[in-house]
């Protein structure tokens, strides 16, 4: 459990709000919120929406359909609300309802990536009970992969920019680039920027499992990587720090992509054009229930548009997942998703010590923007008791 404590700055116009209490980590999730319980002025309560609230503050840390268990004591001046609302007073009604909802928000929030950095990440971390020291490895396969979505090719996939100084290995170590492959280690110094703060140790390529699973080493101990959820978290931040900017990274087509919706799709589109556009994709009418794609984001420049497309507007089809908190956000997280390398990519050395980089410096390197973990780590203690050295 983490402990929340009361977030100093409040606005002067409100009376103060006190939020404290304990919380679980990202891993120690429930199927349900009704663990969630609040207490106010030291009396139970219920309230559906401060209860989201503490789901919103774990936005990107948690898988969708999970839900922490908490519990948070909010503290506030009795003229601030209003308890006469259910007859058992279980049920209130606040002055400023989205102030008590912020508060709640950000000082848990702030409790979990305080605690975020601490935490050992083990095999078994996220399952769904809280009893999770112990629990054996999950198997080693492709659940994050939706059996209904195209292959790409290794040749497609998005480049992992950034200049490695050092890679922590010998240059007689390294071997040369296969044929087709990219040396994403020399980048051109202009396309660098200043480096984030690190939230990760410092670690060392040392291979990579069923094309999936990059093996590294920490002071930590042994760390194993899913490159796809790393990279998703690496291409989310990235992305949402250009849009905070208004500066999306944007790629014209060579020729005009032409794609032709259904009714209900063309409507949706229409609905939906300016969130599009925010996001990269830039659309023209072409003709009855068509329009002409003349931009898409640089991250997918080597993809299909039009294809693409499709699948972004599948998703908002599908309505609006748990934690999105825009549907500009949610567009992103497709864009991410489709531009992340895969599950079955085979990585050289230098892209894989690449990724790892730059995942270190990431603000919540520890899971994918859909709340999947990124990571398993063994510490050296760990191993030695694996292996019956202790």
């Amino acid at each position: 459990m983490v402990a929340v404590y009361p977030l100093p700055d409040q606005r002067p116009d409100l009376a103060p709000i006190h939020v404290s209490g304990y919380v679980t980590l990202p891993g120690q999730t429930r199927a349900t919120r009704s663990q969630i319980i609040l207490f106010l002025n030291g009396r139970h309560i219920q309230d559906q929406r401060l209860a989201y609230a503490v789901v919103q503050a774990y936005h990107t840390l948690i898988p969708q359909g999970r839900y922490p268990v908490a519990v948070l004591l909010i503290e506030i001046a009795p003229g601030e609300v209003d308890v006469n609302v259910h007859p058992t007073k279980a049920e209130v009604r606040f002055r400023a309802p989205d102030a008590v909802f912020s508060a709640v928000q950000r000082a848990v929030r702030k409790a979990v990536l305080d605690a975020i950095p601490s935490y050992p990440i083990h095999p078994g971390h996220y399952r769904s009970d809280l009893s999770w020291a112990g629990n054996p490895a999950p198997s080693i396969g492709r659940a994050d992969r939706n059996p209904q979505e195209a292959w790409i090719a290794p040749a497609q996939q998005s480049p992992l920019p950034i200049d490695i100084p050092d890679r922590g290995r010998r240059t007689q170590q390294i071997p040369p680039p296969l044929p087709g492959e990219v040396d994403f280690a020399h980048i051109p110094e202009g396309n660098s920027k200043p480096a984030q703060p690190r939230t990760l140790p410092m670690m060392r390529v040392v291979g990579q499992v069923a094309a999936t699973y990059i093996v590294a080493e920490g002071p930590a101990g042994l760390y194993l990587i899913d490159q796809h959820a790393a990279h998703e978290r690496i291409l989310y931040e990235e992305f949402m720090a250009r849009q905070k900017d208004q500066a999306p990274m944007l790629q014209h087509a060579l020729e005009a992509a032409v794609i032709q919706f259904s009714a209900y799709t063309t409507h949706l589109v229409e609905n939906h054009l300016s969130a599009l556009n925010r996001v990269g994709f830039s659309l023209e009418p072409f003709g009855p229930q068509t329009f002409r794609i003349l931009t898409v984001p640089a991250v997918l420049a080597d993809y299909e548009p039009a294809e693409v497309l499709q699948r972004v507007l599948d998703d908002l089809e599908a309505g609006e997942p748990p934690g999105a908190r825009t549907l500009e956000e949610k567009l992103i997280r497709r864009v991410c998703k489709t531009a992340a390398v895969k599950a079955g990519q085979v990585l050289s050395y230098d892209e894989m010590q690449s990724l790892i980089r730059q995942l270190e410096r990431c603000e919540n390197p520890h899971t994918c923007p859909h709340g999947r973990p990124t990571m398993l780590h063994m510490s050296a203690a760990d191993l030695e008791r694996e292996f019956g050295r202790r």
